[in-house]
């Protein structure tokens, strides 16, 4: 997995991997010119960290990292120190067999403090810890996605104009769209469900996509050959999926901006098959056909961010098979 962030402070975006099979983290620090220093490496024991997501855990304005460790089912807190390295690992145990694999932050009660939120695909459900000021987490809170819905993929949005932060998460193995709104004490309405058809979701975001002032939804699906949006109702309730033909049957990460600088929110992906990702310009009736662009090998996952200060988005993409990171820097169109 791939994330950015600034990691020594000198306002410039860095990469941060989670090295599945080498069980580290790698950071990458910016030159400013779309080019990287050398990996830093650090490891995270015998974890297999899945997922890497970067925040301010204990309120002193440094970047810090939080992981998911498929291979421990747990997560771990690296605090950062603004110089490129971190203290030594915080590790949580989120439960046996729950087989972690993504991880977001948000303040779901109202306390001003960061709370995690795990996608866990072993049992089924989403874990919540609660922050204190201190950057530490506590009380476990657990919420059902299902019986085999193996949620993959959590994001948090804004979906019905509550001023509560609400939980939005990709299961798999329902072929579903799961939402939880929020009551703004940290707990939560039942799931509600949206399905897929035939396909099998496997990263989701969010964002207002047709410019009606409500956050809306993608997912990335494997095995049909396509990705999917689900329009905001204004309400938290939303339509049927629009799908979006793709070129690969395993498009298993998406990320969303405005690409070409139009106001309008575009959509890329990766295709592991394929070896490459795609993008799909928004216009005022959804979304144009695909523009592809080569890879490395087998690729996982993407990050967008101005890696060369132009005010153009770039991408960095992870690619599994040739243990390297593509990044692609971006033109006005």
């Amino acid at each position: 997995m791939v994330t950015v962030g600034d990691f020594n402070n000198d306002d410039l975006l860095d990469v941060a991997v989670a090295n599945f099979g080498s069980h580290t983290i790698g950071i990458f620090l910016s030159n400013g010119n779309g080019s990287f220093q050398d990996q830093i490496i650090t490891s995270t024991g015998r974890s297999c960290p899945i997922w890497i997501y970067i925040a301010d855990f204990d309120n002193d304005t440094l970047s810090d990292i939080v992981t998911t460790n498929y291979g421990t089912d747990s997560i771990s807190i690296w605090f950062g120190y603004g110089n490129a390295s971190f203290s030594m690992p915080i590790m949580y145990f989120i439960g046996y067999d729950s087989y972690p694999r993504s991880v977001i932050a948000g303040d779901l009660n109202n306390d001003n403090r960061l709370d995690l939120i795990i996608a866990n695909s072993g049992t089924n459900n989403i874990a919540i810890l609660f922050g204190n000021d201190l950057g530490n987490f506590t009380h476990q809170n657990l919420l059902s996605t299902g019986v085999n819905s193996h949620p993959y993929s959590v994001t948090l949005a804004y979906l019905n104009y509550d001023k509560f932060v609400d939980i939005v998460v990709a299961n798999y193995g329902t072929r579903s769209v799961g939402i939880f709104l929020a009551y703004g004490n940290g707990s939560f309405a039942p799931q509600a469900t949206y399905s897929l058809g035939n396909s099998s979701p496997y990263s989701i975001a969010t964002g207002d996509l047709n410019n009606d002032d409500a956050i809306d939804i993608v997912v990335s699906n494997i095995g049909t050959n396509n990705i999917g949006t689900l329009r905001n109702y204004k309400n938290g309730t939303f339509a049927s999926p629009r799908l979006y033909p793709m070129g690969s049957s395993s498009s298993i990460s998406v990320a969303i901006g405005d690409f070409n600088n139009d106001n309008r929110l575009d959509i890329s992906v990766v295709n592991n098959d394929s070896h490459s990702i795609s993008i799909f310009l928004g216009y005022s009736k959804g979304f144009s056909g695909q523009n592809m662009y080569s890879t490395g090998r087998s690729p996982l996952f993407i990050a967008v961010g101005d890696f060369n200060n132009d005010k153009q988005l770039d991408f960095v993409v992870t690619n599994n098979d040739d243990n390297t990171v593509s990044v692609f820097l971006g033109y006005v169109n």
